[in-house]
C-alpha cells in the first residue's frame, strides 16, 4: 500500500499524476530521486482539481473516555478531614498522618483517580493547612517588639 501522494504547495495536474503512478509502478533495483524524473508544471491562476485517489489518508482514531472519578472508601466527613500533605519531609512523618491522609499516600500511583485525590488533598492543605494558618496568624494578629535590651 502506497501513501497518496499529496503536494501542499500547489494542486498537481493529472499528467503528472500519471506520471508520478508510473514511476511507481516501475521497481527497480536502481533507487534514484524521483522529483528530478517528474516535472510539476507551474502554477497558473486558474486551478485545477486534484483527483482523489482512494481512502483519506487522516483517519479519526475514537478512545474511551478514561475514569477519573474515584469513589473513595470514606464517608463524606471524613474525606474532608484536612491532610498537610503540603509540608516538606511528609514522607518522613506520613505515619503521624490521619488513616485516611495515609491510604490517600500509599494509593496515589494507583490510579489516575486517586493521583487527582492526593494533588487535591494537597493544594487544598497548602490552601487552608497549618502553615497557611500560622502565616495568616502572623499577619493579623497585632504583634510587638521589645528593643528595651539592645541598647538603642
Amino acid at each position: 500500500t502506497h501513501i497518496s501522494y499529496v503536494n501542499a504547495r500547489a494542486l498537481v495536474s493529472t499528467s503528472a499524476v500519471q506520471v508520478r503512478t508510473s514511476v511507481i509502478g516501475n521497481h527497480t533495483a536502481r533507487r534514484s530521486n524521483d522529483t528530478a524524473l517528474t516535472r510539476l508544471p507551474a502554477q497558473t491562476k486558474s486551478l485545477e482539481i486534484s483527483q482523489t485517489t482512494g481512502r483519506t489518508p487522516v483517519a479519526h482514531i475514537i478512545r474511551k473516555k478514561r475514569e477519573t472519578e474515584m469513589t473513595l472508601p470514606f464517608d463524606f466527613n471524613t474525606m474532608h478531614l484536612p491532610c498537610d500533605l503540603d509540608q516538606s519531609g511528609r514522607a518522613q512523618i506520613v505515619s503521624s498522618f490521619p488513616n485516611h491522609c495515609i491510604w490517600v499516600w500509599n494509593n496515589k500511583y494507583a490510579h489516575e483517580g486517586t493521583f487527582r485525590v492526593y494533588k487535591t488533598y494537597q493544594l487544598e492543605a497548602f490552601f487552608f493547612g497549618q502553615y497557611y494558618e500560622r502565616l495568616k496568624r502572623f499577619e493579623i494578629d497585632p504583634h510587638t517588639w521589645d528593643y528595651g535590651d539592645t541598647g538603642v
